[in-house]
């Protein structure tokens, strides 16, 4: 469609927001146009019904609630004079996945630097390390994080190379005998058996039959029975060694088991059935089974303690997750903003500490909200820049020192300021697009920049006059001079 001057003024009055003064006009130019009230409905998200109210003057609409409809009747912005920049829009800090751990791992470099034996361990620490380290010093701490100032046999611990050494013993042993069980089972079976083909086959090689000499076979049957089996056994008998394997499995398990530290002892309630390994055990598979029970249940109730002291001595997961969600959401607008993420380490850890142990004797202090505070000097940020069209006579643009100021004039007779500068950290030119401003509002600011980047005063003074004659020549009263007219 074709937009004149009227029509202009309809679709965009000099006002920024509010209530459109002109809704019910917009509505029948875009009726004029093709456009009908289903469309202008689904257009400006509102319903049929209310859109047809404010046609009949009995509601009304936004200018940002008609803006997408005038915007598909004008394929232009009002105004002649129009100007394109590229201004930074958000900057947003990187919170990388493991940052907890990135900053606990810099603050315990940074706190053990003045300690006695140097960084921490040796100043290339990873948290894999120093984790590993931490939990292993656990095992040899009472429940306050003391040390116990004695050494252990613990077959159970992680970083053992022997964890379960004792109870995979003594399993393997006790498989290794059931299978050499039922191999012996099948052979006593069949033992039977070839014992009674063979008594069966001499009685009858004897017989009178074969002999001058009158046999009596029912004794010589019985004494055979008596005989053979005792003679043919030895070759079917079950192997010793895997009995006396499984013994010492069961001598092994029971005593290394039971030398837990005291502070796991003080727990858990055992009753071990202690044998020496010459001890006679007329039944060594249920002696095994018991130990083994026994031995997997101590490993359970070992690992609920140690995690129980793990959870309790964490060195992770201290943050408040509400703060954590709230401060990721936050971007700033202005690169003098970033430094104020230095001060959301309380809102994320209060004033917590832990303790960080390189051996039972050698722990760390770590204060989380002084830790965060240092890392946040380092963290890294995103700059999100987009272009904008503004709409408006430029009246100033003039340099101070290394910056850049731009003013322009809007079609609703507010005013913008376009202020560019380098960022000396990302070594980068920016420019940043002020709110809209009224002529009061745009003096304020200009003040504010000069405060803020230090400004050379003669400088700043020069901008101000410069655009205090620009807005009194085009018929605008200014603070601070004297209107006739």
């Amino acid at each position: 469609m074709s937009i004149t001057k009227s029509d202009e003024e309809l679709l965009f009055p000099r006002i920024a927001s509010g209530k459109h003064p002109y809704a019910i006009e917009v509505i029948k130019c875009a009726e004029a146009n093709g456009i009908g009230v289903s469309e202008i409905a689904e257009i400006t998200g509102k319903s049929q019904p209310y859109i047809s109210q404010v046609k009949a003057g009995k509601g009304n609409l936004k200018v940002e609630d008609l803006q997408p409809l005038i915007y598909k009747l004008s394929p232009k912005v009002p105004g002649e004079e129009f100007h394109t920049y590229k201004v930074l829009k958000e900057i947003k800090p990187i919170w990388p996945d493991k940052w907890e751990q990135d900053i606990l791992i810099k603050e315990l470099l940074s706190v053990s630097e003045g300690l006695p034996g140097g960084r921490y361990p040796s100043g290339e620490a990873i948290f894999e390390e120093v984790e590993k380290n931490h939990n292993a010093a656990l095992d040899k701490l009472d429940e306050f994080g003391r040390s116990l100032n004695r050494g252990f046999l613990l077959p159970f611990q992680d970083y053992s190379p022997n964890r379960t050494q004792y109870v995979t013993e003594l399993s393997e042993a006790l498989a290794q005998y059931r299978t050499e069980k039922a191999a012996f089972e099948k052979l006593r079976i069949e033992g039977d058996g070839f014992i009674d083909h063979l008594i069966s086959q001499l009685a009858y090689a004897i017989s009178p039959s074969f002999s001058q000499e009158p046999v009596n076979k029912d004794l010589l049957t019985e004494k055979l029975e008596e005989l053979l089996p005792e003679i043919v056994k030895e070759h079917f008998r079950f192997p010793k060694h895997i009995n006396d394997a499984l013994i010492r499995s069961c001598v092994q398990a029971s005593h290394h088991a039971s030398s837990l530290p005291p502070i796991v002892q003080a727990k858990i309630n055992y009753d071990w059935v202690e044998i020496d390994e010459d001890q006679i055990v007329n039944d060594p598979e249920g002696h095994a089974e018991r130990i083994l029970s026994q031995c997997l249940e101590l490993q359970k109730k070992f690992d609920e303690e140690r995690l129980e002291k793990e959870r309790k001595f964490r060195l992770t997961g201290h943050y408040s997750k509400k703060a954590l969600s709230q401060l990721q959401s936050i971007s700033f607008s202005s690169p003098g903003e970033k430094e104020y993420i230095q001060r959301w380490g309380d809102q994320l850890f209060g004033n917590t500490e832990i303790k960080v142990f390189a051996n039972p004797e050698n722990s760390y202090k770590i204060n989380l909200t002084n830790a965060f505070s240092r890392w946040a000097t380092e963290v890294e940020f995103t700059y999100l820049e987009e272009n904008v069209q503004i709409g408006g006579v430029r009246l100033l643009n003039k340099s101070c020192g290394e910056q850049q100021i731009a003013v322009h004039e809007l079609h609703s007779q507010d005013f913008v300021v376009l202020h560019t500068f380098e960022d000396k950290g990302e070594k980068k030119e920016f420019t940043m697009l002020s709110d809209r401003l009224t002529v009061e509002k745009l003096f304020e600011h200009l003040k504010d920049l000069a405060v803020l980047n230090s400004w050379d005063m003669d400088q700043f003074y020069e901008i101000h006059e410069a655009l205090q004659k620009s807005l009194l020549t085009r018929g605008y009263r200014v603070p601070g001079v004297n209107s006739i007219y």
